[in-house]
Protein backbone atom coordinates (compact mmCIF):
# COMPACT_ATOMS: atom_id res chain seq x y z
CA UNK A 1 0.00 0.00 0.00
CA UNK A 2 1.23 3.11 -0.65
CA UNK A 3 -0.59 6.85 0.83
CA UNK A 4 0.64 10.14 -1.01
CA UNK A 5 -0.96 13.10 -1.12
CA UNK A 6 0.65 14.51 -4.66
CA UNK A 7 -1.10 12.44 -7.55
CA UNK A 8 1.65 13.05 -9.49
CA UNK A 9 4.32 11.02 -7.32
CA UNK A 10 1.51 8.44 -6.55
CA UNK A 11 1.14 7.92 -10.21
CA UNK A 12 4.73 7.58 -11.14
CA UNK A 13 5.06 5.20 -7.91
CA UNK A 14 2.88 2.88 -9.72
CA UNK A 15 4.40 3.02 -13.25
CA UNK A 16 7.49 2.35 -12.00
CA UNK A 17 6.50 -0.69 -9.73
CA UNK A 18 3.98 -2.02 -12.36
CA UNK A 19 7.73 -2.12 -14.61
CA UNK A 20 8.77 -4.14 -11.89
CA UNK A 21 6.37 -6.84 -11.99
CA UNK A 22 4.54 -5.74 -9.62
CA UNK A 23 0.28 -5.78 -9.27
CA UNK A 24 -0.26 -2.05 -7.91
CA UNK A 25 -3.92 -1.66 -6.34
CA UNK A 26 -4.28 1.89 -5.78
CA UNK A 27 -6.52 3.99 -3.30
CA UNK A 28 -7.57 7.47 -3.16
CA UNK A 29 -8.94 7.42 0.99
CA UNK A 30 -6.89 5.85 3.60
CA UNK A 31 -10.33 4.67 5.27
CA UNK A 32 -10.67 2.86 1.92
CA UNK A 33 -7.71 1.24 2.23
CA UNK A 34 -8.10 0.04 5.65
CA UNK A 35 -11.59 -1.80 4.37
CA UNK A 36 -9.72 -3.31 1.44
CA UNK A 37 -7.13 -4.65 3.86
CA UNK A 38 -10.24 -5.82 6.34
CA UNK A 39 -11.76 -7.34 3.55
CA UNK A 40 -8.92 -9.32 1.91
CA UNK A 41 -6.33 -9.65 4.27
CA UNK A 42 -3.93 -11.75 2.52
CA UNK A 43 -3.79 -9.67 -0.50
CA UNK A 44 -1.64 -7.36 -0.50
CA UNK A 45 2.06 -8.05 0.39
CA UNK A 46 3.23 -4.68 1.01
CA UNK A 47 1.73 -1.35 2.12
CA UNK A 48 3.45 2.16 1.10
CA UNK A 49 2.12 5.49 2.54
CA UNK A 50 2.84 8.96 2.95
CA UNK A 51 3.70 10.39 6.06
CA UNK A 52 1.72 13.54 6.15
CA UNK A 53 -2.15 13.32 4.26
CA UNK A 54 -5.21 15.08 4.95
CA UNK A 55 -7.94 13.65 7.18
CA UNK A 56 -5.30 10.86 8.80
CA UNK A 57 -1.39 10.55 8.60
CA UNK A 58 0.85 7.71 7.53
CA UNK A 59 1.54 6.62 11.26
CA UNK A 60 -1.71 6.33 12.17
CA UNK A 61 -2.47 4.80 9.13
CA UNK A 62 0.11 2.41 9.11
CA UNK A 63 -0.85 1.18 12.89
CA UNK A 64 -4.41 0.23 12.01
CA UNK A 65 -3.02 -1.95 9.10
CA UNK A 66 -0.84 -3.69 11.60
CA UNK A 67 -3.80 -4.90 13.99
CA UNK A 68 -5.67 -6.25 10.93
CA UNK A 69 -2.49 -7.95 9.06
CA UNK A 70 0.45 -8.08 11.40
CA UNK A 71 2.81 -9.22 8.97
CA UNK A 72 2.45 -6.72 6.44
CA UNK A 73 5.53 -4.73 5.74
CA UNK A 74 5.13 -0.80 5.20
CA UNK A 75 7.10 1.89 4.25
CA UNK A 76 6.58 5.00 5.12
CA UNK A 77 7.43 8.21 2.59
CA UNK A 78 8.32 11.71 3.23
CA UNK A 79 8.76 14.89 2.02
CA UNK A 80 9.95 16.21 5.91
CA UNK A 81 13.32 14.99 7.11
CA UNK A 82 12.02 16.37 10.94
CA UNK A 83 12.12 14.21 14.09
CA UNK A 84 11.24 11.41 12.00
CA UNK A 85 13.92 8.71 11.56
CA UNK A 86 14.22 5.22 10.02
CA UNK A 87 15.24 3.75 13.89
CA UNK A 88 11.61 5.55 15.07
CA UNK A 89 10.15 4.00 12.00
CA UNK A 90 11.44 0.74 12.70
CA UNK A 91 10.59 1.24 16.18
CA UNK A 92 7.01 2.10 15.35
CA UNK A 93 6.69 -1.59 13.50
CA UNK A 94 7.22 -0.39 10.28
CA UNK A 95 10.01 -1.65 7.64
CA UNK A 96 11.16 1.25 5.96
CA UNK A 97 11.55 5.41 5.36
CA UNK A 98 12.11 6.65 2.27
CA UNK A 99 12.80 10.58 1.52
CA UNK A 100 10.78 12.00 -0.96
CA UNK A 101 11.40 13.01 -3.52
CA UNK A 102 12.77 9.30 -3.96
CA UNK A 103 14.40 7.67 -7.62
CA UNK A 104 12.60 4.94 -9.27
CA UNK A 105 15.75 3.24 -7.85
CA UNK A 106 15.40 4.12 -4.70
CA UNK A 107 12.12 2.63 -4.70
CA UNK A 108 12.32 -0.56 -6.16
CA UNK A 109 15.38 -1.19 -3.76
CA UNK A 110 13.03 -0.47 -0.59
CA UNK A 111 10.32 -2.61 -2.39
CA UNK A 112 12.84 -5.23 -3.08
CA UNK A 113 14.74 -5.12 0.50
CA UNK A 114 11.08 -5.08 2.73
CA UNK A 115 9.84 -7.96 0.55
CA UNK A 116 10.10 -11.61 1.81
CA UNK A 117 12.55 -13.24 -0.78
CA UNK A 118 11.16 -16.56 -0.29
CA UNK A 119 7.93 -18.05 -2.35
CA UNK A 120 5.24 -16.75 -1.67
CA UNK A 121 1.70 -18.69 0.21
CA UNK A 122 -0.60 -19.46 -2.56
CA UNK A 123 -3.25 -18.11 -3.58
CA UNK A 124 -1.31 -14.96 -3.77
CA UNK A 125 1.66 -16.73 -6.08
CA UNK A 126 -0.97 -18.77 -8.25
CA UNK A 127 -2.64 -15.69 -9.17
CA UNK A 128 -0.19 -13.30 -9.59
CA UNK A 129 2.63 -15.51 -11.22
CA UNK A 130 4.72 -15.23 -8.11
CA UNK A 131 4.67 -11.26 -7.98
CA UNK A 132 3.51 -9.49 -5.19
CA UNK A 133 0.67 -7.05 -5.03
CA UNK A 134 1.17 -3.88 -3.51
CA UNK A 135 -1.85 -1.50 -2.39
CA UNK A 136 -1.25 1.93 -2.86
CA UNK A 137 -3.24 4.68 -1.34
CA UNK A 138 -3.40 7.99 -3.21
CA UNK A 139 -4.73 10.67 -1.34
CA UNK A 140 -5.49 13.57 -3.09
CA UNK A 141 -5.49 17.40 -1.32
CA UNK A 142 -8.69 17.98 -2.98
CA UNK A 143 -10.16 14.72 -3.57
CA UNK A 144 -10.35 12.95 -0.99
CA UNK A 145 -13.06 10.21 -2.28
CA UNK A 146 -11.79 8.28 -5.16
Amino acid sequence: MATDDEEVLASVGKRTLERLGYVVTTRTDPLRAIEAVRHQPKTFDLVITDLTMPGMDGLKLGSQLLELQPQVPIIIMSGYSGVLTAGKVRELGFRELLSKPCTARALAEAVHGVLPRKEMEPPISKRLGGFSEILMVVVLALIIDG
